[in-house]
């Protein structure tokens, strides 16, 4: 099991804590603390469990659940939240001061980039604990430049950084792969204990990973120079209990450009 570090994005040191979590690390990764998130999504999951449960049957291991117009409102005010979330953590990797909740640092500005993101909520149904159906989404990088994941529950689990694994690997993955346990790369198969489960502190707790799309974004070199790679991860779980996860998967767009 690993805890990530949490980051207080209000405070003094909030620079050197993000880059101290995502540096010289197989996981870059951090933990940031959004009140009302929790509130929020659970109330798109109780919309979606009375009103359209229809949308979760057939699920075997995981389902995607696009936010259609009955959650509008709700998964717009998610979307600014987690967007500005990201706005605010590139700004304070840059030490830039931001007129507004929504300005990029100037080396991003110069290229006409704004931040954009993909929001959806993924359904993964209890099973039995047979070690065969615990694996729920496979090994793969994101593509993009950060991803924001909130759940309801542990499941997200990433390589045991103990050096079976190295980044120059992760990095070879390459573009997000869906491949089963043992197709997450060629240098080797991995197995169950290669992996480790991450897990927050608080409800209101969002997971930050970083992505492919983080090493063409060259914020500084202190920043880019340390992070060694993407975060490798997969979901795996068992149990009654059934895992709802939101995740937000944030990349840099063009003018014009969509996500």
């Amino acid at each position: 099991m690993v805890v990530p570090t949490k980051i207080d994005l209000s405070s003094p040191t909030a620079r050197s804590d993000i880059i101290a979590s995502v540096t010289s690390t197989l996981n870059p990764m951090f933990l940031v603390s959004i009140p009302t998130i929790s509130t929020l999504a659970k109330s798109i999951i109780t919309d979606i469990k009375d009103n359209q449960s229809e949308r979760l049957k057939g699920v075997e291991n995981q389902g995607r659940l696009e936010l259609d117009e009955r959650n509008k409102e709700t998964k717009e005010l998610i979307k600014r939240i987690l967007k500005e979330t990201v706005y605010k953590i590139l700004n304070i990797l840059s030490s830039t001061n931001p007129t507004s909740p929504t300005s990029l640092p100037p080396s991003l500005q110069t290229r006409n980039l704004k931040v954009d993101g993909i929001l959806c909520m993924r359904y993964y149904p209890s099973k039995d604990d047979a070690p065969s159906s615990q694996q729920r989404l496979g090994s793969h990088c994101d593509g993009n430049m950060v991803t924001l994941l909130w759940s309801t529950r542990p499941g997200l689990q990433v390589p045991v950084d103990d050096g079976r694994v190295s980044p120059s690997q992760v990095k070879s993955v390459g573009v997000p792969t869906m491949g089963g346990l043992d197709n997450v790369g060629k240098w080797r198969d991995m197995v169950d204990g290669d992996w480790e489960v991450v897990e927050t502190e608080d409800e209101d707790d969002v997971i930050v990973t970083i992505g492919n799309e983080w090493f063409e974004l060259n914020l500084n070199p202190e920043v880019n120079e340390g992070v060694w790679c993407p975060v490798l991860h997969r979901v795996f779980m068992g149990g009654e209990e059934e895992r709802w996860s939101m995740p937000y998967l944030a990349r840099t767009v063009g003018e014009g450009e969509l996500a």
